[in-house]
This record gives structure tokens, C-alpha cells and sequence, in this order.
């Protein structure tokens, strides 16, 4: 034990908690309050085997820390999305730290798994992933909000080789749904509320959503057909699909074409006529409002729009 700057240091302590003793370093012994006979001891110490095993985890998603005492005390893990179960005070990370079945930060990083303890709430979530494709499947924990830079579908039903789509302005947490990027090269979702787990529609028609990786064989799906998400349209799986954390996968027992191309619900108007104004065949020419008022361009509800039509016509043979 040394004396410096009125503290006591212990340069090092045995601790006798496990089969074999473990030295706890850097140690400081602060005498107060001053002239007293207590000491408050604050520094770094060396953490249990098992502790350290479960932090190198990256595939661990649950660390009851519960019986950790102290204050200031950081937990980092391999993975980013793991959650803390800790008493209040304890942990100095500002994400992932449950105290009660409230997470005050939940911070989910992209291609790492996560586990949602029951009855969990968060006070503010966040979810973030680049994003090349204009459309993409998504499952997250918490309720999330279509605005204007991404927005959130759910399938209404399939006709042939077109699956409808049906926009929700709110989406309830745990459900599976194919999220629109309408801005930039990747999309944020943020919410905050009760979580719930990867959950999956009843019905002949269902995404299926899971927050880990996932290999997903078509063997296990008799008699139905599987898809995942690629380039734009839904691909049926002929063996397998290797599934990503927070995406979903489509289910079907009505009808089995090689792709899917994605539609949307004739109340979603302007989306409707964005897509046909792109087959090439057709060009808006001019959009009026329900009461005859011309307007600048397609608006949120339902729009009246005029079409130039160009048809290729067969040469006509000249008289001989």
C-alpha cells in the first residue's frame, strides 16, 4: 500500500472469489469524508471467466449483469446489439442496458443478432442499414412511421405474378413488412414503445420476419412456395435462402411463378401512375384534381391524369 497526493493506492489485491486467484489492478482507496474512517475503492478490475467468455460472444444477445455492484462500470460486447439486464446506476453504456423492462436506448446495428426480452419497452430505438435497392424486406422490435424518406408495406394480395401492396403509415412492432428507400443510400427507422418479437400474418399469403440470420431451405415449407427480396421483385427459393437479421421472407400457397413483381393498392394513387407512366408505352400529359383543377404534379390522394398513348403503327405498302 502507498501513500501519493493524500490517496492511498493498493498496487495490487488477490481475490479470492474463484478456484484461482485473480489480481485486480490500478486499484484507488479514497479516505472520506475527511478525517473519517471510510474508504471508497474505485478503479479496474479483471471480470469473471464466464463474463469474459459471454462478452467475446458475438452470438450472444442476453447478459444478465444484474449482479454486478458499483458504479461506472462498462460492459462491451461483440455484439453491438447485445442487451444488459442491470441495476440502476451500474453501467456506464449509454445503449442496450435494460434497467427493470425499460431500455432507454436501444441502438440496433445492422447484421448482428438481437433477442427481445418479454415485456420489454424502449424510451427511443434506432435502426440503421445502407440500402442499394429502392426496395427491400424489414422486421424491427418497435412501431415505426412511414414519412418522407422511407415507407412501409404490407401485402393486401397476389394476382398472377403481381403482389399487391398495401402503404401503412404505421407500422406495429414485429411486423414483417418491404420497406420503400425513397431517398439516399440507406435508411433510418426510429420509434420508441413496447418491443415484440418477429412475428409472421396468418393466412395463404404471409411475410415471415426474424431479427437474427437465418438459412431458410424450401424442404421445410411442403407445398408452398418461398421468395426473398432481390433486385426490386420477390425470386422464389428452389433450395434455400440465406436471410439476413431484421428481413422478412414471403410465404404463398396460391401461386408459384419464378418472380414476383411488386404493385400497390389503388388508393395509393400516385404510385400507381408513377409505375404505368414508366412501361414506356404511355406518357402523362396532364393531372387534374377530383374538382377539374389542373395541378403541377401527382399529389397525396386521388389524381386524374391524362395519358399521350404512342402506338407503333405497320408501314402501308405504296401502290404498285
Amino acid at each position: 500500500m502507498e501513500k501519493y497526493n493524500g490517496n492511498i493506492y493498493l498496487n495490487t489485491i488477490k481475490s479470492r472469489t474463484y478456484d484461482t486467484s485473480d489480481i485486480v489492478n490500478n486499484i484507488t482507496v479514497y479516505k472520506t469524508p475527511e478525517g473519517s474512517a471510510n474508504y471508497i475503492l474505485a478503479g479496474n478490475g479483471t471480470f469473471t471467466p464466464t463474463t469474459v467468455a459471454a462478452l467475446a460472444d458475438a452470438k450472444a444477445t442476453l447478459i444478465d449483469a444484474t449482479g454486478v455492484t458499483g458504479t461506472g462500470i462498462t460492459f462491451t460486447s461483440a455484439n453491438p446489439n447485445c442487451i444488459f439486464l442491470a441495476n440502476d446506476g451500474v453501467l456506464a453504456n449509454t445503449e442496450n442496458v435494460m434497467v427493470g423492462t425499460t431500455i432507454a436506448n436501444l441502438n440496433i446495428t445492422d447484421g448482428y443478432p438481437l433477442s427481445i426480452p418479454i415485456g420489454a419497452t424502449a424510451t427511443a430505438a434506432t435502426y440503421t442499414r445502407p440500402m442499394t435497392n429502392k426496395y427491400g424486406t424489414i422486421c424491427l422490435p418497435y412501431a415505426v412511421s412511414s414519412d418522407e424518406n422511407v415507407k412501409y408495406y404490407t401485402i393486401k394480395s397476389l394476382d398472377g405474378d403481381e403482389l399487391t401492396l398495401q402503404e401503412e403509415a404505421t407500422l406495429a412492432a414485429g411486423t414483417p413488412a418491404i420497406v420503400e428507400k425513397l431517398t439516399g443510400s440507406s435508411i433510418t427507422a426510429a420509434g420508441s414503445g413496447a418491443l415484440a418479437q418477429a412475428g409472421a400474418p396468418t393466412g395463404d399469403l404471409k411475410l415471415i420476419g426474424t431479427y437474427d440470420a437465418r438459412t431458410i431451405l424450401a424442404s421445410d415449407y411442403a407445398s408452398k412456395n418461398i421468395y426473398a427480396i432481390s433486385n426490386n421483385q420477390f425470386v422464389q427459393a428452389t433450395n434455400s435462402i440465406n436471410l439476413p437479421a431484421f428481413r422478412a421472407y414471403f410465404v404463398n400457397t396460391v401461386a408459384s411463378p419464378a418472380s414476383l413483381r411488386l404493385g400497390f393498392a389503388e388508393e395509393d394513387d400516385a404510385t400507381a401512375i408513377n409505375a404505368l407512366s414508366n412501361e414506356g408505352t404511355a406518357t402523362v400529359a396532364s393531372i387534374y384534381s377530383q374538382g377539374g383543377a389542373q395541378l403541377p404534379s401527382l399529389q397525396k390522394g386521388v389524381n386524374v391524369a391524362k395519358f399521350l398513348l404512342f402506338v407503333l403503327l405497320p408501314a402501308i405498302p405504296s401502290n404498285p
